[in-house]
């Protein structure tokens, strides 16, 4: 069982390190790297959210646990498919200050 927690916990890990990089990395007012389109960045998060909400049932723990990993998925979704790909005239303007 301690052998299984180590294998989620890195995986975990794994995951959030690539949200770190993704965000740092993308072209949008407080990217920092500037190489990822916020058409990407959203296109990832949408692709991210659906494999969130399908997890329980792809990865065989829709016995223990789906509410949390559907719900956050459904939201991510949601949040990709809202977002504009481009900053508001009153954003850019006050990022130029």
């Amino acid at each position: 069982m301690e052998a299984q927690a180590t294998t989620d916990r890195q995986k975990l890990e794994a995951a959030l390190q690539q949200q770190i990089r993704k965000s740092v990395s993308q072209d949008y007012e407080l990217g920092l790297v500037k190489q990822l389109s916020m058409r990407t960045h959203l296109g990832l998060d949408l692709a991210s959210g659906v494999l969130l909400a399908a997890s329980p049932w792809l990865f065989g723990f829709s016995d223990y646990v789906t509410t949390p990993h559907l719900v956050l998925g459904i939201l991510e979704i949601g949040a990709s498919l809202m977002t504009k790909t481009e900053p508001t005239t009153a954003t850019v303007a006050s990022m130029a200050r």
